[in-house]
């Protein structure tokens, strides 16, 4: 399943299709997707939700600006470990 939509996530992260503010609620929902679907670290680095949500936090929207730091921040720790939601700063 991942496999089969990275190019459209990639496309959506790193092109300008969301860059004008009609499309911020694409931009949005993907960051929220990110933010569910990122896996731990392993031997091979950052998983590719990761990476996208580094791209989103310059994103020049805010609400998706401030969705992926806060993904980043909360639910994968230093160690590239996935931390539940239960247990995420609001």
């Amino acid at each position: 399943m991942r496999s089969s939509i990275r190019e459209i996530l990639e496309n959506l992260v790193k092109g300008p299709q969301t860059y004008s503010a009609n499309m911020f609620p694409v931009s949005r929902a993907t960051a929220y997707l990110l933010t569910f679907m990122i896996l731990p670290r392993d031997n091979h680095g950052e998983d590719l939700a990761e990476i996208l949500l580094r791209e989103l936090r310059n994103h020049p929207d805010g609400a998706t600006r401030d969705l992926s730091r806060w993904a980043l921040e909360n639910r994968i720790n230093e160690t590239g470990t996935i931390g539940p939601l239960v247990h995420a700063r609001i």
